[in-house]
């Protein structure tokens, strides 16, 4: 069994999630805390991709109240990119997923920019093996 902690991955790249938390079955023992089952997408026969971005600055938001104070500067962007196909029709298939998160904020009385870049990239072979016809029917 595998176990993988892992943080902030791409929603994008997850097909299946089971979340167990109170009530957990025997096999957790006594558990007390959420167990998370994370299935990553994998390729098919088909290809499929996506491409997408997100972006934001100071200049998108707004406030209701009346006097907000200095106004703090920043620029937040993430591109996410993902294909996944078959390499041998029903046999091996791909998947592979690369997501750039990008923040730039200049914190209150801080003449410089304090930048935050975490690149998340994940590849995945799976292999599909039909059972053989067996010999005695």
């Amino acid at each position: 069994m595998l176990s993988l902690s892992l943080s902030r991955i791409c929603n994008n790249w997850i097909e299946e999630l089971q979340v167990t938390g109170i009530g957990a079955p025997a096999e957790y023992g006594g558990f007390t805390g959420v167990v998370g089952n994370f299935i990553t997408r994998s390729g098919g026969n088909q290809f499929h991709g996506l491409f997408e971005t997100f972006f934001q600055n100071q200049n998108l938001i707004s406030t209701n109240v009346p006097d907000p104070g200095p106004e703090n500067p920043f620029k937040t962007y993430d591109i996410s990119a993902q294909i996944g196909g078959p390499i041998l029709r029903d046999k091996l298939w791909f998947f592979t997923g690369l997501e750039l998160p990008h923040t730039e904020i200049q914190p209150l009385r801080f003449d410089g920019v304090s930048t935050d870049t975490q690149t998340k990239f994940i590849t995945k072979l799976k292999e599909h093996s039909f059972p053989s016809p067996d010999p005695q029917s």
